[in-house]
């Protein structure tokens, strides 16, 4: 146990002359490759964050790929806008003349803090939605929280006017399932797509992103801030968040 230890150390630092042939004397040739990848993304994360907490919520492992999401759909934003309410609400940045924002919770959270939203229903009772439509819903990190996925989505839709759009993000299937975590799934894209096609219908599938990266899970295991940079690259292996836009179909 100590030996993997010490090898792990050794390669999560940048190594002097005298490491590195240590290194390459007593670990094999995929170990050794392995140790130079890890040392370059620590050295990388190390300039990047420039400190081991972040200063923002906006800083934080993954919501750097949710805000970069949201803003790419901002086009579809348009109209009467409902968002599931949480710290700081998307009507802080993107209301204008042409985008009316509402917010909704659900009865739990109305208990716990109060009145903070226009709405507040059971996500997975049809009976306690409001009877209000709109343009677009706002639904980013809260499916994951939900027991019957299928239904809220249903739910979701049904609050939605001809053409109107649901944008959400989803977090992906690793990192996120600890004891304890009120947190129900991780998603694929394939899962996604899946769960998309048979509420909405695969033509009204109009797109699915994903994010994530080997510096993102080392951010997330370290808790380390993350101002997205949109030249990060996704890899398939270490799937983070993901997005997603469905289309209500015109009444």
């Amino acid at each position: 146990m100590f030996g993997k230890i010490k090898k792990t150390l050794l390669n999560l630092i940048p190594l002097t002359s005298v490491r590195r042939r240590w290194r390459s004397q007593y670990l094999c040739p995929n170990e050794r490759q392995l140790g130079e990848v890890l040392t370059d993304k620590i050295t990388e994360l190390a300039k990047m964050s420039g400190s081991m907490c972040p200063v923002s919520n906006d800083e934080t492992h993954d919501r750097g790929y949710i805000l970069d999401y949201v803003a790419r759909s901002l086009e579809y934003m348009k109209g009467d806008i409902l968002e599931f309410y949480g710290t700081k609400t998307y009507r802080d940045t993107y209301a204008s003349a042409d985008r009316k924002f509402y917010t909704i919770t659900s009865f739990d959270y109305k208990k716990r803090l109060g009145n903070v939203a226009d709405f507040y229903c059971d996500f997975e009772d049809e009976n306690t939605l409001p009877g209000e439509k709109f343009d677009c819903i706002l639904a980013t990190q809260t499916l994951c929280y939900a027991v019957d996925i299928v239904q809220v989505l249903r739910n979701l839709k049904k609050m939605l006017r001809g053409g109107g759009r649901l944008i959400i993000t989803v977090p992906g299937s690793w990192g996120y399932h600890i004891e304890g975590s009120p947190i129900t799934y991780g998603f694929s894209v394939h899962a996604l797509k899946m769960l998309g096609e048979k509420v909405f219908g695969e033509k009204n599938i109009e797109d699915i992103k994903a994010y994530g990266n080997l510096k993102h899970l080392f951010i997330s295991a370290f808790g380390m801030s993350n101002k997205y940079d949109e030249k990060d690259q996704y890899e398939s292996k270490y799937l983070a968040i993901i997005g997603a836009r469905f289309r209500n179909e015109q009444d």
